[in-house]
Protein backbone atom coordinates (compact mmCIF):
# COMPACT_ATOMS: atom_id res chain seq x y z
CA UNK A 1 0.00 0.00 0.00
CA UNK A 2 1.32 3.32 -0.73
CA UNK A 3 2.37 5.23 1.97
CA UNK A 4 0.23 8.79 2.73
CA UNK A 5 2.32 12.14 2.96
CA UNK A 6 1.59 13.78 6.39
CA UNK A 7 -0.17 16.85 5.70
CA UNK A 8 2.89 19.55 6.81
CA UNK A 9 4.84 17.26 4.39
CA UNK A 10 1.93 18.49 1.64
CA UNK A 11 2.46 22.34 2.94
CA UNK A 12 5.94 22.01 2.61
CA UNK A 13 6.05 20.96 -0.65
CA UNK A 14 3.91 23.44 -1.98
CA UNK A 15 5.96 26.47 -0.26
CA UNK A 16 8.74 25.25 -1.87
CA UNK A 17 7.72 24.65 -5.24
CA UNK A 18 6.62 28.38 -5.15
CA UNK A 19 9.66 29.32 -3.92
CA UNK A 20 11.82 27.43 -6.46
CA UNK A 21 9.99 29.30 -9.64
CA UNK A 22 12.64 32.19 -9.55
CA UNK A 23 16.12 31.94 -10.72
CA UNK A 24 19.26 32.87 -9.08
CA UNK A 25 22.40 33.45 -11.23
CA UNK A 26 25.00 31.22 -9.68
CA UNK A 27 28.01 33.02 -8.26
CA UNK A 28 31.21 32.72 -9.60
CA UNK A 29 33.06 30.11 -7.64
CA UNK A 30 34.71 26.43 -9.07
CA UNK A 31 32.34 23.52 -9.90
CA UNK A 32 31.39 20.98 -7.17
CA UNK A 33 31.91 18.70 -9.86
CA UNK A 34 35.57 19.56 -11.17
CA UNK A 35 36.73 19.41 -7.22
CA UNK A 36 37.90 16.09 -7.11
CA UNK A 37 39.87 16.11 -4.09
CA UNK A 38 37.81 17.43 -1.99
CA UNK A 39 34.80 15.16 -3.37
CA UNK A 40 37.49 12.44 -2.56
CA UNK A 41 37.79 13.69 1.08
CA UNK A 42 34.45 13.73 1.75
CA UNK A 43 32.71 11.31 4.33
CA UNK A 44 29.28 10.06 4.39
CA UNK A 45 27.86 12.16 6.61
CA UNK A 46 24.43 11.32 9.00
CA UNK A 47 22.00 13.87 9.12
CA UNK A 48 20.19 14.89 12.52
CA UNK A 49 17.77 12.69 13.82
CA UNK A 50 15.21 15.46 14.07
CA UNK A 51 15.31 16.90 10.64
CA UNK A 52 12.77 15.70 8.50
CA UNK A 53 13.83 17.93 6.17
CA UNK A 54 16.88 19.11 4.38
CA UNK A 55 18.04 21.61 2.07
CA UNK A 56 21.53 20.63 0.59
CA UNK A 57 23.67 22.71 -1.79
CA UNK A 58 24.75 20.37 -4.44
CA UNK A 59 24.37 16.75 -5.63
CA UNK A 60 27.75 16.10 -4.06
CA UNK A 61 26.55 16.86 -0.82
CA UNK A 62 23.30 14.68 -1.53
CA UNK A 63 24.90 11.64 -2.53
CA UNK A 64 27.14 12.63 0.81
CA UNK A 65 24.40 12.17 3.34
CA UNK A 66 21.92 10.00 4.73
CA UNK A 67 18.82 11.16 6.21
CA UNK A 68 18.23 8.79 9.55
CA UNK A 69 13.87 9.26 9.08
CA UNK A 70 12.73 6.84 6.77
CA UNK A 71 10.94 9.84 5.14
CA UNK A 72 12.47 13.49 4.32
CA UNK A 73 11.75 16.62 1.94
CA UNK A 74 14.91 17.45 0.60
CA UNK A 75 15.22 20.99 -1.28
CA UNK A 76 18.59 21.04 -3.16
CA UNK A 77 19.54 24.33 -4.48
CA UNK A 78 21.52 23.24 -7.41
CA UNK A 79 23.87 20.88 -8.88
CA UNK A 80 26.52 22.31 -8.95
CA UNK A 81 26.30 25.72 -7.47
CA UNK A 82 22.79 27.60 -5.91
CA UNK A 83 21.39 28.75 -8.90
CA UNK A 84 22.54 26.96 -11.71
CA UNK A 85 19.32 25.28 -12.88
CA UNK A 86 19.76 21.85 -11.53
CA UNK A 87 17.70 22.78 -8.30
CA UNK A 88 14.58 21.05 -7.25
CA UNK A 89 12.83 19.21 -4.38
CA UNK A 90 13.15 15.64 -3.45
CA UNK A 91 11.65 13.16 -1.69
CA UNK A 92 13.91 10.71 0.36
CA UNK A 93 12.30 7.20 0.85
CA UNK A 94 14.92 4.89 2.76
CA UNK A 95 12.78 1.73 1.21
CA UNK A 96 13.89 2.88 -2.74
CA UNK A 97 16.28 0.79 -4.83
CA UNK A 98 15.42 2.63 -8.42
CA UNK A 99 18.86 2.90 -10.41
CA UNK A 100 20.67 6.26 -9.99
CA UNK A 101 20.27 8.15 -12.87
CA UNK A 102 21.66 11.35 -11.88
CA UNK A 103 19.08 13.40 -11.97
CA UNK A 104 15.83 12.45 -10.88
CA UNK A 105 16.89 9.48 -8.87
CA UNK A 106 20.11 10.01 -6.63
CA UNK A 107 21.72 7.20 -4.23
CA UNK A 108 23.96 8.36 -1.64
CA UNK A 109 27.34 6.99 -2.06
CA UNK A 110 27.30 3.07 -1.20
CA UNK A 111 24.04 2.57 -0.23
CA UNK A 112 22.19 -0.20 -1.65
CA UNK A 113 18.92 1.10 -0.24
CA UNK A 114 17.71 4.55 0.36
CA UNK A 115 16.66 6.70 -2.42
CA UNK A 116 16.46 10.85 -3.02
CA UNK A 117 13.49 11.06 -5.57
CA UNK A 118 12.85 14.20 -7.52
CA UNK A 119 9.38 15.31 -7.50
CA UNK A 120 8.61 16.19 -10.98
CA UNK A 121 5.76 15.10 -13.54
CA UNK A 122 7.13 11.79 -14.22
CA UNK A 123 7.41 12.99 -18.65
CA UNK A 124 9.32 16.22 -18.10
CA UNK A 125 13.05 16.34 -17.55
CA UNK A 126 15.72 19.31 -17.76
CA UNK A 127 19.20 18.41 -19.21
CA UNK A 128 20.54 20.76 -15.85
CA UNK A 129 18.76 18.46 -13.18
CA UNK A 130 21.27 15.91 -14.86
CA UNK A 131 24.34 17.89 -14.69
CA UNK A 132 24.50 19.59 -17.89
CA UNK A 133 26.44 23.45 -17.60
CA UNK A 134 25.39 24.52 -21.50
CA UNK A 135 28.52 27.14 -20.63
CA UNK A 136 30.51 25.02 -23.64
CA UNK A 137 33.67 24.49 -21.36
CA UNK A 138 32.13 21.23 -19.89
CA UNK A 139 31.40 18.13 -21.63
CA UNK A 140 27.65 18.29 -21.69
CA UNK A 141 26.83 14.50 -23.72
CA UNK A 142 26.28 12.59 -20.46
CA UNK A 143 24.12 14.47 -19.09
CA UNK A 144 21.94 15.29 -21.71
CA UNK A 145 21.47 11.24 -23.17
CA UNK A 146 20.85 10.92 -19.34
CA UNK A 147 17.72 13.02 -19.20
CA UNK A 148 16.30 11.55 -22.45
CA UNK A 149 17.77 8.21 -21.26
CA UNK A 150 15.32 8.88 -18.01
CA UNK A 151 12.13 9.30 -19.79
CA UNK A 152 9.13 6.78 -19.33
CA UNK A 153 8.29 4.64 -22.30
CA UNK A 154 5.51 7.02 -23.04
CA UNK A 155 8.03 9.83 -23.68
CA UNK A 156 7.99 12.96 -22.91
CA UNK A 157 9.74 16.01 -22.75
CA UNK A 158 13.48 17.23 -22.16
CA UNK A 159 14.18 20.94 -22.09
CA UNK A 160 17.32 22.24 -23.06
CA UNK A 161 17.53 25.74 -21.37
CA UNK A 162 19.31 28.70 -23.87
CA UNK A 163 23.40 27.96 -23.73
CA UNK A 164 25.74 26.42 -25.44
CA UNK A 165 26.15 22.11 -25.02
CA UNK A 166 29.20 20.66 -25.86
CA UNK A 167 28.74 17.38 -27.17
CA UNK A 168 31.10 15.13 -28.11
CA UNK A 169 29.47 11.79 -28.88
CA UNK A 170 26.23 11.24 -30.92
CA UNK A 171 22.92 11.91 -28.91
CA UNK A 172 20.07 9.25 -29.58
CA UNK A 173 16.58 9.43 -29.22
CA UNK A 174 14.96 6.05 -29.15
CA UNK A 175 16.88 2.78 -30.03
CA UNK A 176 14.60 1.29 -33.01
CA UNK A 177 16.50 -1.15 -35.52
CA UNK A 178 14.85 -2.54 -38.72
CA UNK A 179 14.25 -5.70 -36.84
CA UNK A 180 12.14 -4.01 -33.94
CA UNK A 181 10.43 -0.70 -32.93
CA UNK A 182 12.01 1.68 -30.21
CA UNK A 183 10.73 0.94 -26.77
CA UNK A 184 10.49 4.44 -26.34
CA UNK A 185 8.05 7.08 -28.67
CA UNK A 186 6.74 10.60 -28.38
CA UNK A 187 10.42 12.15 -27.00
CA UNK A 188 10.45 15.59 -27.84
CA UNK A 189 13.77 17.51 -27.22
CA UNK A 190 12.96 21.41 -26.89
CA UNK A 191 15.52 24.16 -26.89
CA UNK A 192 14.90 28.10 -26.78
CA UNK A 193 15.64 29.37 -29.93
CA UNK A 194 18.03 28.38 -33.36
CA UNK A 195 19.68 31.56 -33.59
CA UNK A 196 17.10 32.48 -36.34
CA UNK A 197 16.93 36.69 -37.16
CA UNK A 198 18.59 38.83 -34.60
CA UNK A 199 20.45 36.77 -31.36
CA UNK A 200 19.14 39.07 -28.92
CA UNK A 201 18.49 35.84 -26.50
CA UNK A 202 20.68 32.91 -25.50
CA UNK A 203 19.96 30.44 -27.60
CA UNK A 204 20.40 26.30 -27.34
CA UNK A 205 23.34 25.39 -29.34
CA UNK A 206 24.77 21.90 -29.30
CA UNK A 207 28.49 21.91 -30.43
CA UNK A 208 30.05 18.62 -31.77
CA UNK A 209 33.50 19.75 -29.83
CA UNK A 210 35.31 16.35 -30.97
CA UNK A 211 35.50 14.09 -34.21
CA UNK A 212 32.98 11.81 -34.96
CA UNK A 213 29.98 10.71 -37.38
CA UNK A 214 26.78 11.91 -36.51
CA UNK A 215 25.52 14.33 -33.69
CA UNK A 216 22.17 14.09 -33.45
CA UNK A 217 20.12 10.64 -34.21
CA UNK A 218 16.67 9.86 -34.34
CA UNK A 219 16.62 5.51 -34.28
CA UNK A 220 13.45 4.36 -35.56
CA UNK A 221 10.97 2.77 -35.97
CA UNK A 222 9.80 5.42 -34.03
CA UNK A 223 6.42 8.10 -33.51
CA UNK A 224 5.83 11.58 -32.28
CA UNK A 225 9.32 12.57 -31.75
CA UNK A 226 9.33 16.92 -31.65
CA UNK A 227 12.90 18.95 -32.02
CA UNK A 228 12.45 22.37 -31.75
CA UNK A 229 14.28 25.42 -30.84
CA UNK A 230 18.06 23.70 -31.31
CA UNK A 231 21.18 24.66 -33.45
CA UNK A 232 23.16 22.33 -34.18
CA UNK A 233 26.79 23.17 -35.06
CA UNK A 234 28.98 20.94 -36.25
CA UNK A 235 32.39 22.68 -35.92
CA UNK A 236 33.94 21.10 -39.12
CA UNK A 237 33.99 18.30 -36.46
CA UNK A 238 31.00 15.87 -37.44
CA UNK A 239 29.80 14.26 -41.02
CA UNK A 240 26.39 14.51 -39.90
CA UNK A 241 24.32 16.72 -37.88
CA UNK A 242 20.92 15.31 -37.81
CA UNK A 243 20.19 11.41 -38.94
CA UNK A 244 16.70 10.32 -38.74
CA UNK A 245 15.50 6.83 -40.19
CA UNK A 246 11.80 5.04 -39.89
CA UNK A 247 10.25 8.04 -38.34
CA UNK A 248 6.11 8.57 -38.16
CA UNK A 249 4.34 11.18 -37.42
CA UNK A 250 6.97 13.70 -35.89
CA UNK A 251 7.92 17.57 -36.31
CA UNK A 252 11.36 19.45 -36.46
CA UNK A 253 10.23 23.29 -35.83
CA UNK A 254 12.98 26.34 -35.81
CA UNK A 255 16.00 24.07 -35.84
CA UNK A 256 19.13 24.83 -37.87
CA UNK A 257 22.33 23.61 -38.63
CA UNK A 258 25.44 24.40 -40.09
CA UNK A 259 29.06 23.67 -40.41
CA UNK A 260 29.23 19.46 -41.55
CA UNK A 261 31.64 17.66 -43.06
CA UNK A 262 29.74 15.58 -45.18
CA UNK A 263 25.89 15.46 -45.47
CA UNK A 264 24.20 17.91 -43.05
CA UNK A 265 20.92 15.93 -42.87
CA UNK A 266 20.12 12.62 -43.66
CA UNK A 267 16.24 11.69 -43.53
CA UNK A 268 15.38 8.02 -44.68
CA UNK A 269 13.72 4.40 -43.81
CA UNK A 270 15.49 1.50 -43.81
CA UNK A 271 12.33 -0.91 -41.93
CA UNK A 272 9.98 -1.80 -44.45
CA UNK A 273 8.21 -3.97 -42.44
CA UNK A 274 7.11 -0.84 -39.83
CA UNK A 275 5.91 1.03 -43.11
CA UNK A 276 8.99 3.38 -43.88
CA UNK A 277 8.62 6.88 -42.68
CA UNK A 278 5.96 9.44 -43.18
CA UNK A 279 3.39 11.88 -42.23
CA UNK A 280 6.12 14.07 -40.58
CA UNK A 281 6.64 17.60 -40.58
CA UNK A 282 9.47 20.44 -41.26
CA UNK A 283 8.74 23.60 -40.29
CA UNK A 284 10.78 26.73 -40.44
CA UNK A 285 14.26 24.70 -40.48
CA UNK A 286 17.38 26.17 -41.75
CA UNK A 287 20.60 23.85 -42.49
CA UNK A 288 23.68 25.56 -44.40
CA UNK A 289 26.88 24.74 -45.19
CA UNK A 290 30.39 26.41 -45.03
CA UNK A 291 32.74 23.32 -46.42
CA UNK A 292 32.43 22.43 -50.65
CA UNK A 293 31.88 19.12 -51.36
CA UNK A 294 28.97 18.42 -49.75
CA UNK A 295 25.17 17.36 -49.37
CA UNK A 296 22.99 19.96 -47.37
CA UNK A 297 19.99 17.25 -47.05
CA UNK A 298 19.30 13.65 -48.72
CA UNK A 299 16.47 12.42 -48.57
CA UNK A 300 15.01 8.76 -49.43
CA UNK A 301 14.44 5.31 -48.14
CA UNK A 302 15.91 2.22 -49.16
CA UNK A 303 14.60 0.88 -52.69
CA UNK A 304 16.01 -2.27 -52.52
CA UNK A 305 14.57 -3.57 -49.14
CA UNK A 306 11.06 -1.73 -50.44
CA UNK A 307 11.53 1.20 -47.51
CA UNK A 308 10.10 4.30 -48.89
CA UNK A 309 9.93 8.13 -47.45
CA UNK A 310 6.28 9.55 -48.24
CA UNK A 311 3.78 11.97 -47.47
CA UNK A 312 5.84 14.44 -45.77
CA UNK A 313 5.64 18.78 -45.52
CA UNK A 314 8.63 21.13 -45.68
CA UNK A 315 6.95 24.71 -44.52
CA UNK A 316 9.18 28.21 -44.63
CA UNK A 317 12.69 26.55 -44.87
CA UNK A 318 15.76 26.97 -45.97
CA UNK A 319 18.56 24.80 -47.05
CA UNK A 320 21.76 25.78 -48.71
CA UNK A 321 25.63 25.66 -49.01
CA UNK A 322 26.43 29.24 -49.92
CA UNK A 323 28.62 29.72 -52.89
CA UNK A 324 30.44 27.08 -52.20
CA UNK A 325 31.89 24.34 -54.97
CA UNK A 326 30.67 20.68 -55.76
CA UNK A 327 27.68 20.73 -53.57
CA UNK A 328 23.95 19.46 -53.71
CA UNK A 329 21.52 21.42 -51.62
CA UNK A 330 18.59 18.76 -52.12
CA UNK A 331 19.27 15.08 -53.26
CA UNK A 332 15.66 13.33 -53.52
CA UNK A 333 15.43 9.95 -54.09
CA UNK A 334 13.28 7.12 -52.89
CA UNK A 335 10.64 9.21 -51.98
CA UNK A 336 6.97 10.19 -52.88
CA UNK A 337 4.41 12.26 -52.25
CA UNK A 338 6.40 15.28 -50.59
CA UNK A 339 5.32 19.20 -50.27
CA UNK A 340 7.86 22.10 -50.26
CA UNK A 341 6.01 25.42 -49.56
CA UNK A 342 7.94 28.67 -49.39
CA UNK A 343 11.10 27.09 -49.46
CA UNK A 344 14.33 28.36 -50.22
CA UNK A 345 16.46 25.54 -51.80
CA UNK A 346 19.30 27.01 -53.70
CA UNK A 347 23.33 27.37 -54.33
CA UNK A 348 25.38 30.03 -55.55
CA UNK A 349 27.54 28.63 -57.43
CA UNK A 350 28.15 27.50 -61.18
CA UNK A 351 29.45 24.02 -59.92
CA UNK A 352 26.97 23.23 -57.32
CA UNK A 353 23.09 22.18 -57.56
CA UNK A 354 20.22 23.43 -55.74
CA UNK A 355 18.17 20.24 -56.60
CA UNK A 356 18.67 16.53 -57.49
CA UNK A 357 15.65 14.21 -58.93
CA UNK A 358 17.44 11.07 -58.53
CA UNK A 359 16.82 7.87 -59.86
CA UNK A 360 19.75 6.31 -60.68
CA UNK A 361 19.54 3.49 -57.93
CA UNK A 362 15.43 3.35 -57.71
CA UNK A 363 13.96 3.24 -61.26
CA UNK A 364 10.39 5.09 -61.22
CA UNK A 365 11.09 7.42 -57.94
CA UNK A 366 11.30 10.14 -56.32
CA UNK A 367 7.56 11.22 -57.97
CA UNK A 368 4.71 12.95 -57.09
CA UNK A 369 6.45 15.62 -55.16
CA UNK A 370 5.00 19.25 -55.22
CA UNK A 371 6.94 22.31 -54.94
CA UNK A 372 4.77 25.70 -54.18
CA UNK A 373 6.25 28.98 -54.40
CA UNK A 374 9.77 27.37 -53.94
CA UNK A 375 13.41 29.48 -54.61
CA UNK A 376 14.33 26.63 -56.61
CA UNK A 377 17.96 28.00 -58.83
CA UNK A 378 19.16 25.13 -60.38
CA UNK A 379 18.34 21.59 -60.43
CA UNK A 380 19.25 18.31 -62.43
CA UNK A 381 17.41 15.35 -63.38
CA UNK A 382 19.42 12.36 -63.02
CA UNK A 383 18.52 9.01 -65.03
CA UNK A 384 19.71 6.40 -67.43
CA UNK A 385 17.87 3.97 -69.90
CA UNK A 386 16.69 1.86 -67.59
CA UNK A 387 16.03 4.65 -64.24
CA UNK A 388 13.72 7.20 -64.78
CA UNK A 389 11.66 9.63 -62.21
CA UNK A 390 7.75 9.91 -61.88
CA UNK A 391 5.81 12.92 -62.27
CA UNK A 392 6.60 16.29 -60.42
CA UNK A 393 4.48 19.64 -60.16
CA UNK A 394 6.32 23.28 -59.79
CA UNK A 395 4.17 26.61 -59.06
CA UNK A 396 4.56 30.06 -58.55
CA UNK A 397 7.22 32.74 -57.02
CA UNK A 398 11.04 31.50 -56.82
CA UNK A 399 11.24 28.51 -59.53
CA UNK A 400 12.52 31.28 -62.41
CA UNK A 401 12.60 29.32 -65.25
CA UNK A 402 13.23 26.05 -64.50
CA UNK A 403 12.35 24.99 -68.39
CA UNK A 404 16.01 25.20 -69.52
CA UNK A 405 16.81 22.57 -66.32
CA UNK A 406 13.45 20.18 -66.83
CA UNK A 407 12.76 19.83 -70.35
CA UNK A 408 12.47 17.99 -72.11
CA UNK A 409 10.65 15.66 -69.85
CA UNK A 410 7.70 14.48 -69.86
CA UNK A 411 7.51 14.05 -66.22
CA UNK A 412 7.95 17.86 -64.92
CA UNK A 413 4.96 20.38 -65.52
CA UNK A 414 3.97 23.29 -64.06
CA UNK A 415 3.99 27.28 -63.92
CA UNK A 416 7.14 29.27 -63.01
CA UNK A 417 6.63 32.91 -61.42
CA UNK A 418 6.61 34.80 -64.54
CA UNK A 419 3.95 32.64 -65.88
CA UNK A 420 6.26 30.29 -67.89
CA UNK A 421 4.43 26.77 -68.80
CA UNK A 422 6.91 23.74 -68.15
CA UNK A 423 5.64 20.93 -69.89
CA UNK A 424 6.61 18.45 -72.38
CA UNK A 425 5.19 18.33 -75.75
CA UNK A 426 6.89 15.82 -77.23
Amino acid sequence: MKKKRPAFVILLIGTLLLASCHERSPSPATYAGDDTEESAAAEISVAASSEANLVLENIRKMRDTIPTVDHAIVMLTGYYLSGDGGKGLFYWDSSETAADNGGTVIAPTGAEVGRYVRLCEDNHRNVKWFGATGDGAHDDTAAIQAAIDSLPKEGGTVVLPGGRYKVTDTIHIGNGTTEKASDKNGIKLIGQGAAFGHEVTAETTLLASAKYDTMLSINGPITDVTIQGIRLNGQANVNTLLYMTDIVQSELSYVSGINFKGTGVVYTAQAPAFGGSHDNLFRSVNFVNINENTTVFSLGGNYEKGALVYDTVFEDSRFEPHTLPNCVTLDIRYAEGLTFKRCHISAYSEESTSLWLNALENDGYPRQNSFYDCTVASSSILEDESHTIGYHFFLGHGTYDLQEDFLPNKHIFGITEDGKIIRYDG
